[in-house]
This record gives structure tokens, sequence and C-alpha cells, in this order.
């Protein structure tokens, strides 16, 4: 009714005259940080949105009008300025290579739409080119792959996505699918559109576990589902989308820092009808570096998946003139790394991620299902990032880099083989998905005599869990609600 909706509008109006007219890059905790950019990014795309919304309904917002445009732009400029003017805000912004970079970039872009008219053409035109350039520099160079596997993991796609949609609608809106030329001559393609996009949307897809969330790899926290349909009614997976949208502990999810329930509510189309997907369950990401070994699309589906990443799936990805971008921070050195989930229980685990101040906690080699040699995996990436400075155009100066090879998908047996080097050891760990429901690793080694191998295997039971764990004379038996694991080793010199 009209006093629900002068309510309404009465409150966002409130709040939009209070939004913080500072760069968070630039001012001190606990307002502010190193990192927060983040949060001037979502509070921008929450107040632009917020602004354009209600002058397309016909709110009158009065006087206040002019202190929201204000505040808005102030934030706005000065967000830019610090990725822009590496003297401002301690050069901070050099350190934001990832989802940092797509956020704040689709920020200033909203930003230039919605205050379109309200603030000079030329300033508004500087937002938008430079939103669009770190948008795309990211978004189709450095962190994404060939077959649109994206390198910080569903996790922190799911978290661009946030930013990305609503910069994505605001483009199609207002220039269509057409490109964009920026000032500077920098011609960029809409993303939407792009068939690596569509990719990227299917391998988040192939990405989700039997129960509907996200694989919880790299930094990525475990039970999380995605927007799925927010995304283009126009994906080749939109259907598919739709189904697991709803098929999902958190279904039809719109929530986070940026609630897309707005643009999903647009986006989808009442016409399609939600459907498993109609490719095979199995999956193979090569430049990715993921092997998807699934049984069903079901939620009791035995599922495996297994991480052989390189390159651009490492985190080590290159910018348009081919030179490496550093620095990276969420990625897991864990080559040949496996987790394993049936019969709607998680069985092998992937430690995934605590948050950003924790993550040491849980992203060592030791902490995955990987050979240890030595008792150490490969070095950490976060250090080999920094070290790509000095030969950005070289190879990435990190051990471990892992390649999937060998692929097979049958009708009885599905395998892959995942090679990779590290500690003096060469490795290849060839996987084998029996019968939709063993899952067999066998690893050629060749190291230096006396080098000791640790298998590494992390179950669900025991302590905390809620399961149970029992030590046998081959491996160990992991118990938790209505699935068990069983897990034996044995190896060619003799008794492990």
């Amino acid at each position: 009714d009209a006093a629900a909706r002068d309510a309404a509008g009465d409150f966002a109006r409130d709040v939009l005259v209070q939004i913080h007219d500072r760069s968070r890059l630039a001012v001190d905790p606990p307002v502010g940080g190193w990192d927060r950019d983040i949060s001037t990014s979502e509070e921008i795309v929450n107040a632009a949105t917020a602004y354009d919304l209600l002058l397309g309904a016909g709110y009158d917002l009065g006087a206040d009008r002019a202190e929201i445009v204000r505040r808005l732009a102030s934030v706005t400029d000065e967000l830019r300025t610090n990725f822009v003017d590496l003297s401002t805000a301690g050069g901070v912004a050099q350190l934001h290579q990832n989802n940092h970079r797509t956020k704040s970039g689709a920020a200033m872009a909203v930003a230039a739409v919605a205050l379109g008219g309200d603030v000079d053409d030329e300033l508004a035109r500087r937002w938008w080119d430079t939103g669009v350039d770190l948008v795309d520099d990211v978004q189709r160079h450095v962190l994404i792959t060939g077959d649109g596997a994206y390198a910080e993991g569903p996790f922190y796609y799911r978290f661009t996505l946030q930013n990305l949609l609503p910069f994505l609608d605001a483009w199609e809106r207002h220039l269509g699918t057409g490109s964009w030329t920026t000032a500077d001559g920098l011609t960029v393609p809409f993303l939407g559109d792009r068939p690596q996009f569509a990719r990227t949307q299917r391998w988040m897809l192939d990405l989700t576990l039997p129960d509907g969330t996200l694989a919880p790899i790299d930094d990525g926290n475990p039970g999380r589902s995605s927007y799925f349909g927010a995304l283009p009614s126009t994906l080749p997976t939109a259907a598919a989308g739709y189904w697991r949208w709803a098929d999902t502990p958190q279904p039809l999810e719109t929530d986070g820092n940026v609630d897309l329930g707005p643009e999903a509510i647009v986006a989808y189309d009442l016409a399609l009808a939600p459907a498993p997907p109609t490719w095979a369950p199995t999956q193979f990401y090569v430049e990715g570096g993921n092997a998807v070994f699934r049984s069903a699309w079901s939620d009791d589906a035995t599922m495996a998946l297994v991480l052989g990443e390189h390159d651009t799936a490492s985190e080590f990805g290159r910018d348009r003139t081919g030179a490496g971008r550093y620095p990276q921070s969420h990625e897991h050195a864990e080559p040949g790394a496996f987790l394993l989930e049936a019969f709607g229980e998680r069985l092998a685990l992937d430690p995934g991620y605590l948050s950003f101040s924790e993550h040491d906690e849980v992203n060592r080699p030791e902490h995955h299902n990987v050979v240890l040699v030595d008792g150490a995996g490969p070095a950490d990436y976060l250090d080999a990032s920094f070290a790509w400075a000095d030969d950005p155009f070289g190879r990435p100066p990190a051990e471990g880099q892992a390649t999937i090879a060998a692929t097979l998908d049958s009708g009885s047996l599905d395998a892959a083989t995942v090679a990779t080097a590290y500690r003096g050891a060469t490795i290849a760990r060839r996987f084998l998905f029996g019968d939709d429901r063993y899952l067999v690793v066998a690893d050629a080694i060749d190291a230096d005599p006396g080098i000791e191998l640790t298998w590494m295997v992390h179950g669900n039971g025991g302590g905390t869990s809620g399961g149970t764990f029992e030590a046998t004379a081959t491996g160990g038996r992991w118990t938790i609600g209505g699935g068990r694991l069983d897990a034996a080793i044995a190896s060619t010199a003799g008794t492990p």
C-alpha cells in the first residue's frame, strides 16, 4: 500500500544520507583498513542501486538528494583514485588483484550509471572507464581459465557475483551487449554474453556437491549456495541453474553483503522449467585443474573432486600483456588433493576456509589429502606469488604446479591422472572411480632413496565430528551419519 511504500522510501533515504563518504582503504581501522575496499565497494553498490530505485519509483528525495549524491560521488571518486594513483591510501590497492579488483571496479561502474545526470559527465565517464577496465582485467584474463574455472574457487566467485551481477545488469540495460571503448582506447567486450562467462556458470554447477552447496576448495567456506537464479536466463545452463538454486540447503539464495533479490526477481524466467543438468555427471576441467567424478545428480550421489591446478588455475594468472599478476592470496598448494562425498555425508575432507585472518590454520599442504615428501608439500604459493615480481614474463617460481591428463569417462569406470613435482619428487596420481562407488588412488613416485613419503587422508569421524574413527591394519575407517569411508594403503615397496 501507499503508506508502506512511503515508509520504505523514508527508511532508504535516511540510510542514504548517512553513507560513509570516504574510501575505507584510505581510512584507519576500525572504520577502514588495507583490505576494506571490499566494504566500500559493497556500500557503493547498495547505495547506488537504492538511489536509482527510489528515483525510478518516483520517490521525492527533496533537499536530501544533493547530500546523497555528494556522499556517493565522494566515496566512488576516492575509491577510484586509490586504484589508479598508488601514492594514495599507502598504495595498498596494489595488493588487490583478485575479487577485490572486480568488486571495486563493478561498484565504480554502477555508481557512474546511477549518478548519470547528477554529476559531471566526464567524472562519471572516468568511474565507468576504470570500473570496466578492472572487471575485464580479472574476469577475462587474470583469474579465469579458458574452460571457465575461477582461480579463487567457487566460494569467492559467489562473493564476486554480489557486485558483478548488478554491474552486468547496468551495462546491458544501457549499452545492450555491445562493447565499450574507454577514453584511453581500450575496447572491452560485454562479459555477460561471452562464451567464457557461460563456461564459468557451468563450472560453478559442476563444482556443487551432491547437496547443492559449493565445493569448499582453496579459501572456500563449506555449506554455501550460489545465486543461480539471479543469472541471465539466456545462459545455456539456465534450467540446470534454476534446479540447483532450489535444490540446496539454502534454497533460492540471494543473501549476502549485497542482496541479489532484486536481480533474481528481474532475471528469473518463469517460463523456463528447472531441470537437472543434461550433461554427464563426471566432468574434467584440464585447464581449470578440476576432475569431477560424480555418480549422478541426486542428493545421495557419490562424488569425488580431484585438484590438479597450474598457471591461472593456481592463481598464477597473466594480464592482457602476458605479464604475471601478483600477489594472490587465496590459493592452497595441494597438487593431487581430493575430497569425497557419498550418501549425503562428507567422507574425505578438504579443509576449506575459516576466514582470511585464520586461513593459515587450514591452507597448508598437510591439511589436504596429498602426498608429503619428508613431511612437507610445496612451499606456500603466496611467497611464490610475490617472488614472481622478479620475472613476471617467466614461469611462476612455484613447485607443485599440476596437470590433469589421461581422462576417461565410461559406463563403469572414470579416471584421471594428476602429474606434479615438488621437494625433489615427481608424482603421478592416477584416480580411478569405479562402479560409481569406489575411489582408487595409485601413486607412481620417483624420489631419491631415503626420502620419507606420507599419504595424507583426512576423514570425517572421531573427535567432535559426531562420527567415529578406528585404525585398521592397512589404514582407517571413518563413520559419520549414514556414510562410511574405509581407506587402505598398499605399496610395492612393502608394508607402509
